[in-house]
């Protein structure tokens, strides 16, 4: 926490008020790049090929994040019909259950963010929607949106609706609703989830107040029972049929998740201060949020041996977890909020003391958990060549020890090339869904384990012109929890070394010929960690628009390779994934294609792995699972504008 020392002791506070939508250059501080009038609409040059120019100004912010805004239309969100699985719009893959909706996890090594007192139970629901990626949209006019996409593989189906508006006394307002219906082609694989989010936010006039209210409400109703099949299989009707799935739990086998919650946050100005040599506006700001999450498991006719070393009751396998969650935070935030002139917000610095309560009913246990942090976050940019970001959250009392640090340094040079190096640091607890340990009549919370340690050290070249991302980063994890192949929860006490090279390199991206390329390489042969060592994604298409660019065609290859790895298995009763013992073999997949978007009415077909298969599927739940020879996706999509 040297740098919030550091910032602290640069401080001057002046109570003369700022307007903060008056030009840098009247306010005493440099200006940024990228800079424009306020009212004012750039002309449309162009239209790439799978974007629609009437939603190039629909920006957002990210709920608690005032320093940077976004595109409605980068990456990625430009993607969104094309790739309507949020798990394959980006250029890295999950190890997925095959389940739309469904639990999964990263086949690429990242540090988490988040440290003190976790349930976990939304760890591999990528689909959960969560405050983090609540957009808080601004637009120059009203935007609306409706989606509707049946296919690709098994019976699966999406609806997505979203609507938002501005209104002239600073008040914006958006709801977005998500439903994704999985029925399966087997009866053990099913999956039905829902969110809704609402945000309203509110400017006054003069820029003295800003203030944010969000609900966000997740329900999630599955099936979601099997492993990585062996050598032996149950034989019968089903499995001469279909060999993909193994200790299958009989058709009553369900899980049930929830989560709602809703967050209030606002910044008030009280003066300017004095910061890195520069007069920036000064606000006092507060947080809260309160909630509850909820993860149900139960098995009524439950196989003998099927759980191991887990006590089944006469009443057949159940579990129950559910933890109600307050938080409070208050703090100071100096820098120019919500800056609609600019894409990133260079000079700021915050300050936040951050108080949580966590009630847990974990049966047969009930107990509450208290905490407090001291969290910072600061940027400074001494000149158009040099920008340096931190953040940092210290648990403090009963959570000491606990702490997470992200430090940048970026140097830009001509052309958008841009240097950077970077380092972080995290020391947490095991999640409640990581430490508990089965009794004879249900589980109790195990939080003796020692704090799991994180680091790594890295740095990354970024060449823009032709969409080039290089990376290294050397990572340490020491006391990695996981769930031995007992589904029993255990620690990795020694440590695990694992250098990272990523490249992402994209130099035709909006056609007529589109190459998209994604590697990386991670040497490690932990069965705990269960990643590939090397994992390669090309992208290969030609495009185009004819009639009058009232239809916009795509015909490419998606090109998949994944070295072997130690796979792990998805336990329904756990909530979360197990060392199984098995192996995946390196595997080649490729997806030849042809998409169709028709402008007129926003429709979108797709059309995937055309006529052969280049390789059996194998993911991570599934041994062997073919994909069909011909498998269609079909979207609609309706927008509204003004």
């Amino acid at each position: 926490m040297l740098f919030l020392f550091i910032a602290l002791g640069a401080i001057q506070i002046d109570a003369q008020q700022r307007n903060p939508f008056l030009p840098d250059e009247q306010q005493g501080f440099p200006e940024e790049e990228g800079q424009m009038d306020q009212d004012t609409i750039p002309e449309l040059t162009g239209r790439p090929v799978f974007e629609e120019q009437d939603t190039q100004f629909v920006n957002f912010y990210l709920f608690d994040q005032p320093f940077r805004q976004y595109n409605q239309l980068e990456s990625g969100f430009k993607d969104q019909e094309l790739h309507f699985d949020p798990m394959r719009m980006g250029p890295w893959e999950y190890a997925r259950t095959g389940h739309l909706g469904g639990p999964a996890r990263p086949m690429i090594l990242k540090m988490a963010n988040n440290i003190g007192f976790r349930s976990g139970i939304d760890d591999y629901r990528p689909y959960f929607k969560t405050i983090e990626n609540q957009r808080l949209l601004y637009q120059h006019r009203p935007y609306s949106m409706l989606v509707y996409t049946q296919g690709n593989d098994q019976d699966k189906n999406r609806s997505w609706a979203e609507f938002s508006n501005s209104f002239d006394d600073g008040f914006d307002f958006g709801i977005e609703y998500h439903r994704i219906n999985h029925l399966g082609e087997y009866n053990r694989q099913r999956n039905f989830q829902t969110f809704i989010s609402t945000t309203f936010a509110h400017h006054s006039e003069d820029g003295n107040w800003h203030n944010f209210f969000s609900f966000i409400s997740n329900a999630i109703l599955a099936n979601e029972n099997g492993g990585l099949a062996g050598d032996t299989l149950p034989t019968g009707e089903f499995f001469d049929q279909d060999r993909s799935l193994a200790e299958v739990v009989l058709n009553n086998a369900e899980s049930r998740q929830r989560s709602r919650t809703a967050y209030f946050s606002n910044f008030r100005k009280i003066g300017e201060a004095g910061i890195f040599g520069l007069r920036l506006p000064f606000y006092a700001n507060h947080y809260m949020s309160f909630g509850n999450s909820f993860y149900k498991y139960s098995d009524r006719t439950p196989p003998v041996d099927y759980y191991g070393s887990f006590q089944e009751t006469d009443r057949g396998f159940r579990r129950f977890v559910e933890v109600g969650t307050i938080e409070q935070r208050f703090g100071i935030t100096i820098g120019s909020l919500f800056d609609r002139d600019r894409v990133q917000v260079n000079n700021y610095l915050t300050i936040n003391l951050l108080w949580q309560r966590h009630r847990v009913r974990f049966d047969p246990e009930e107990f509450t958990v208290r905490q407090l942090f001291l969290q910072a976050e600061m940027g400074i940019s001494p000149g158009d060549f040099l920008t340096i970001r931190a953040d940092g959250q210290l648990g403090l009392g009963d959570d000491g020890g606990d702490a997470i640090v992200n430090a940048e340094l970026s140097l830009e040079f001509g052309d958008g090339m841009r240097l950077t190096g970077e380092a972080g640091f995290l020391r947490r607890e095991a999640s409640l869904m990581e430490s508990r340990y089965p009794i004879t009549e249900g589980f109790v919370y195990q939080n003796s384990f020692p704090k799991f340690t994180h680091s790594y050290l890295g740095g990354e070249f970024h060449w823009e012109r032709f969409g080039l991302v290089a990376g290294f980063r050397q990572h340490l994890l020491f006391n990695l929890p996981f769930f031995n192949e007992q589904s029993l929860p255990e620690i990795r006490d020694n440590t695990l070394a694992v250098p990272q090279l990523l490249v992402e390199f994209n130099p035709l991206r909006s056609g007529p010929i589109i190459l998209n390329t994604a590697l990386a390489w991670q040497q490690q042969n932990s069965k705990e960690l269960a990643l590939p060592d090397f994992y390669l994604k090309q992208r290969v298409a030609v495009t185009a628009a004819i009639f009058d660019e009232a239809l916009d065609f795509q015909v490419g290859v998606d090109a998949l390779f994944i070295s072997g790895y130690e796979a792990m298995t998805y336990r329904p009763w756990l909530g979360g994934f197990a060392v199984s013992g098995n192996s995946i073999e390196g595997h080649f997949r490729a997806d030849p294609y042809l998409a169709i978007q028709i402008q007129s009415f926003q429709a979108i077909l797709r059309f995937e792995n055309i006529g052969f298969n280049f390789t059996d599927r194998v993911d991570y739940h599934f041994f062997r699972y073919p994909l069909a020879d011909f498998q269609g996706r079909f979207t609609i999509r309706w927008q509204f504008n003004d």
